[in-house]
């Protein structure tokens, strides 16, 4: 009976053993953590991509987010600044990486006793002072500022806004002519419409879609007024082929909005600069003053004649072009910061005129400047704490 009895107490104990949790299975949580043994860093959780490199051991990191047996890191390279990506859990431990142990040949001194430790032990029953990042006792440890989210060496933000001034430069110039009867001859008018610059509005917004490509839209808009400069010949009315010159001036005007449908890659540089470089189709909206009839006047002897005020109209004319640009944005906080970029757009506008069209070459090379706001990821989804299981209910 006694046999049985210390039997029954092994497999007991045995039993316990192994329903206890191995040494070292304990799964890191979301904050401080270090890495236990070198770990392969992916930028996505699949062990099929090739890793980014290869963390050593007692590297200290930050879980962010756990998927499964994977656990996205982040932490601080020497190069690169703060880094995210993933790792098996298995291969990180929860806390800070614990000191190294002292050989125990170096344990005591030459005499044979243990060496007078560094730091008085603390009093018992009373909490050791924190410590600074300094060294300083008493001071709490400062906090790192956070730095700007990225993925890897990919632009990791989820949007990209710019807001400013835009100045476009000198666009194509035109002119256009018409004849009409007069006098059973034909009178000539020429409208000669001369480029300006042009300063106006600047707006985008990039949305990230995958790694550093994104697509979004942007917006100018500009005017700019000017004169045109009206010259003609007018028949006698008593006399064949001797014309007569006349010329005039008249203020016109030319308005633009463009909207940009744009696809860009947007590349970091360095921990607080953003470089993107965009294209795609273009849908232009031009306003433009034409000189539609020029009157004159004429008094006898008829030998001379003059253009009244001209009758001008301003029609508005669309079509769609292409535009391509680059921007460059400094941040001097995570999500605030200035910029300036360049961009090329064009388009073909028509408009019909006296029986005919008039072709304008719309938009140009532009300068914009302004606001550059960064849209940060949001913050990771944690996992839901278990439920405690409830209690075995007794019969």
């Amino acid at each position: 009976m006694r046999s049985r009895s210390i039997f029954a107490v092994i497999v007991l104990a045995s039993l316990l053993a192994g329903a206890a949790p191995a040494a070292g299975q304990d799964v890191a949580r979301y904050g401080p953590a270090h890495i236990a043994q070198a770990a392969p860093f992916y930028l996505y959780p699949d062990e099929s991509k090739k890793p980014l490199e290869a963390l050593k051991p007692g590297t200290k990191v930050t879980v962010v987010e756990i998927e499964g047996d994977w656990l996205l890191v982040e932490y601080e390279d020497p190069s690169h600044g703060v880094r995210q990506g993933y790792v098996k859990s298995r291969m990180v431990k929860p806390g800070p990486a614990p000191a190294s142990k002292a050989s125990p040949s170096a344990s005591k001194s030459a005499s044979g006793q243990a060496p007078k430790s560094a730091a008085p032990a603390a009093t018992k029953g009373t909490a050791p002072s924190p410590t600074s990042a300094t060294g300083r006792p008493g001071q709490a440890t400062a906090a790192k500022k956070p730095a700007a989210p990225t993925r890897g060496n990919w632009w990791g933000d989820r949007a990209l806004v710019a807001v400013g001034g835009a100045y476009q430069t000198r666009g194509s110039s035109f002119s256009e002519t018409y004849s009409h009867d007069q006098y059973v001859e034909r009178a000539t008018i020429a409208t000669s419409y001369p480029a300006k610059e042009a300063p106006g509005f600047h707006g985008s917004v990039l949305v990230r879609v995958w790694k550093g490509l994104a697509g979004g839209v942007a917006l100018t808009r500009t005017s700019h007024s000017t004169t045109g400069s009206i010259n003609g010949t007018i028949p006698h009315p008593f006399y064949f082929d001797r014309m007569r010159a006349v010329t005039a001036s008249a203020p016109v005007s030319h308005g633009e909005t463009a909207v940009h449908a744009q696809v860009a890659w947007v590349v970091p540089v360095g921990k607080s600069m953003l470089l993107s470089l965009s294209g795609g189709p273009s849908y232009f909206s031009v306003s433009q003053s034409l000189v539609e009839s020029a009157p004159f006047t004429e008094s006898y002897p008829y030998d001379s004649a003059a253009l009244s005020t001209p009758v001008v109209t301003e029609p508005s004319q669309s079509a769609v072009g292409f535009n391509v640009g680059a921007d460059f944005g400094w941040f001097f906080t995570r999500t605030i910061g200035v910029g300036a970029g360049v961009r090329y757009a064009r388009a073909r506008i028509e408009y019909p005129l006296h029986d005919a069209t008039v072709g304008i070459d719309a938009g140009g090379a532009q300068a914009v400047v302004g606001l550059r706001v960064r849209v940060p990821p949001g913050a990771p989804k944690k996992a839901a704490p278990p439920k405690p299981s409830s209690p075995p209910k007794r019969d």
